[in-house]
């Protein structure tokens, strides 16, 4: 790693990584201030409409038996699309910016003028977007405990279990931050790459809520990647395994795009 990368990379991104995590805080505060107001309306609601309570159950990601009551709409905070949509945006942006994006600007050529190996830009770039990435999850996290200072909300949810969600969304950060390295590591366009991991990370969000639909997906559900992110199921227990898979599936992706970099013809076009 290189001191000097990381703080021009810090430099560059710190404002989007904050405004970023002040979203999270405000929308974790925000559900703990309204879930309550409406808990026992939305639950009788589901109950009755099938088809409503089968896309709480996509989003949950359990069974749509399960899909009702405290303890699901306890879960909702973590699984909301909005919640997703700010860090995959956020996990994606970061990776893209190099190499795709100074291919993009013109820049490459500085940078690789530095007397430093790509590998080591690569994993400059790449520890900043992991420490931001953390930042966020703990933004949200602590939106979550200032919320119920305020309120009763999620009272099913320990902070404890709060802890495990939260590890498990980091996990889901690294996955997608993976994704978005080696699309950037191939791509000669920064619009390009963070196209084609958003398309990724969409196709897969739409593959698993339309698995709750229908039987036949549902037994290729394990491709997608919020089959490894289930805050309604989370217990006491780690989720060992689907922390396994996302960090693996992050890691190898990660570790191919460095190797792409590493190896590939680069020049600005």
């Amino acid at each position: 790693m290189n001191r000097g990368i990381i703080k021009l990379t810090l430099r560059e991104t710190w404002l989007a990584t904050v405004l970023f995590a002040l979203g999270l805080l405000l929308l974790q505060i925000m559900f703990a201030a309204i879930v309550p107001s409406f808990q026992k309306d939305v639950t009788e609601i589901v109950s009755r409409l099938a088809f409503v309570q089968q896309i709480f159950a996509a989003l949950l990601g359990t069974d749509p038996e399960t899909a009702v009551g405290p303890a699901a709409l306890s879960a909702m905070p973590w699984a909301h699309p909005l919640v997703l949509a700010i860090l995959w945006t956020h996990a994606i942006l970061l990776p893209t910016r190099v190499p795709a994006g100074e291919i993009d600007r013109g820049t490459i050529d500085w940078l690789l003028a530095l007397p430093l190996t790509r590998l080591n830009v690569f994993l400059s770039q790449s520890v900043v977007w992991l420490l931001s990435g953390a930042v966020l999850i703990l933004a949200g996290f602590l939106g979550s405990l200032l919320g119920q200072l305020f309120t009763e909300a999620y009272p099913s949810v320990s902070i404890y279990q709060r802890i495990i969600i939260n590890v498990n969304l980091l996990a889901v950060y690294v996955c997608v931050g993976g994704a978005a390295s080696f699309f950037s590591a191939i791509s000669n366009r920064r619009g390009r790459a963070a196209g084609a991991a958003f398309a990724t990370v969409l196709g897969s969000f739409a593959f698993n809520a339309l698995s709750t639909f229908n039987e036949t997906i549902r037994r290729f559900d394990f491709v997608g990647i919020l089959s490894y992110y289930r805050p309604l199921r989370v217990t006491d227990r780690w989720p060992l395994a689907d922390l396994a898979v996302l960090l693996a599936a992050g890691i190898v992706l990660w570790t191919v795009g460095a190797i792409i970099f590493a190896r590939r013809d680069l020049r600005t076009v």
